[in-house]
């Protein structure tokens, strides 16, 4: 197996044409996490938004409010000011 190459083994793998087209999906997804490494982009945050119809959140928001900041990035696209912990 080539370094970086991920195979998942299981006993319901997809027949022929379903499989490539799996293989070919996760690629796809693959070069797109490499390229946003910590998942902000449009797609990645629909995707999340999908998960959470009733937008529940953790229950740290509020606890500290310097890292109330920190929250609000992870659950939107941009972030703006400085992180408490970076000068």
């Amino acid at each position: 197996m080539a370094a970086g190459e991920i195979r998942i083994l299981g006993c319901q793998q997809s027949p022929g044409e379903e499989l490539n087209t799996a293989e070919a999906s996760e690629q796809v997804l693959r070069a797109a996490v490499e390229r946003d490494l910590y998942l902000m982009g449009r797609d990645f945050v629909s995707k999340r938004e999908l998960r959470n119809p009733f937008h529940v959140r953790h229950d740290y928001h509020g606890i500290d409010p310097a890292l109330d900041r920190l929250f609000d990035f992870i659950d939107s696209t941009s972030f703006r000011g400085d992180l408490p912990w970076v000068s």
